[in-house]
C-alpha cells in the first residue's frame, strides 16, 4: 500500500512539473508572438538612424588579408 502512494506522489509531481513547464511554454510562445509587431518597428528604426561609426569595415578589401594567405589561394586556383 505504501509503494502504492509513494508512486501515485511521485507521479502526480511529475504531471504537475510537466503541466507547469507546458503552460510556461505556452507563455512564453504568447510573449514572442506579441511581441514581433513591436520588433520589426524596432528593427526598421535602427535601420534608418544607424550611421556606422567606420564603413569602411563593413566593405571588404583584399587589403585586410595576409600575403601568405593570398599566395595560397592563388595557387590553389591555379592547381598547384
Amino acid at each position: 500500500m505504501y509503494i502504492f502512494y509513494r508512486f501515485f506522489f511521485l507521479s502526480s509531481d511529475i504531471l504537475f512539473s510537466r503541466h507547469e513547464a507546458w503552460q510556461e511554454v505556452q507563455e512564453e510562445l504568447r510573449r514572442r508572438r506579441s511581441f514581433q509587431p513591436s520588433l520589426a518597428r524596432l528593427r526598421e528604426e535602427v535601420r534608418q538612424r544607424y550611421a556606422p561609426l567606420h564603413p569602411q569595415v563593413y566593405r571588404f578589401s583584399e587589403n585586410y588579408l595576409e600575403e601568405g594567405f593570398l599566395r595560397a589561394v592563388g595557387e590553389a586556383r591555379e592547381g598547384r
